[in-house]
């Protein structure tokens, strides 16, 4: 489900996906050195503004992040200086001018403990549905490496929700594997996609809090999935 959302909705604490697109579609990134250039820019401005990532992704003309800030408007200065700054880097290696980002970036709230995952994965799994690559672990720019094989990856905060996941962080990235074995279905990814590209909150009314509108009485909880009860923590 999606909540409508008039203006910017950045509250701290609230992980949100982030997707910022090269201006007219263009690439961003045509060598490794420049996606290394973006990750060192990215872990300075994360640090600078006290966000948290949690997950991320680097394709040729676009980013796809998820990311949680400590304080409100973090997210939002942190994606105005790292676009800047890397853009900056970029003209003056190329002898370049003019802007390489397509206005301001998407944000998309996430206030759904189940759609945190399945906007992780959704993240980690775009090289393969772009027939990039045929499995998540065999594109080195994203975070896949680190939440599903292990390999420490210092620019990453794992969420409490992943944290969830296991014990150990070995059980944990056992567990997210296991999550990559069923398709993703249409109708979450046509969710997350509605979501960002409308700047809407992404909520589930199974494990959404509901929000009191003003005059109406807030509705009662449904009640959640056993399934999903292992996910159950306070966002």
């Amino acid at each position: 489900m999606i909540e409508p959302m008039r203006k910017r909705y950045a509250p701290r604490q609230i992980p949100h996906h982030l997707v910022h697109r090269g201006n007219n579609r263009c690439y961003v990134f045509q060598m490794d050195e420049q996606r290394m250039s973006y990750l060192s820019c990215l872990s300075h401005a994360s640090k600078k503004y006290r966000c948290d990532i949690h997950a991320y992704i680097l394709m040729d003309n676009h980013v796809h992040l998820l990311a949680t800030a400590a304080v409100d408007g973090g997210l939002s200065r942190m994606m105005q200086w790292l676009g800047a700054r890397y853009t900056t880097s970029l003209n003056e290696a190329q002898g370049r001018t003019g802007t390489l980002w397509e206005g301001r970036f998407y944000s998309s709230p996430i206030t759904s403990e189940r759609y945190f995952l399945i906007c992780q994965r959704y993240i980690e799994l775009n090289p393969v549905r772009a027939r990039l690559v045929g499995h998540a672990s065999e594109f080195a720019w994203s975070s896949y490496a680190h939440n599903a094989l292990g390999r420490l990856n210092p620019l990453l905060t794992e969420h409490e929700i992943y944290r969830c996941l296991g014990p150990t962080r070995q059980t944990r990235c056992e567990a997210y594997r296991a999550l990559f074995a069923a398709s993703m279905q249409e109708t979450d990814l046509a969710t997350i996609r509605m979501a960002i590209h409308s700047r809407k909150v992404l909520c589930d009314p199974l494990d959404a809090k509901p929000t009191p509108r003003r005059g109406r009485p807030a509705k009662q909880k449904p009640e959640s999935d056993p399934a999903d009860a292992q996910l159950k923590i306070r966002l």
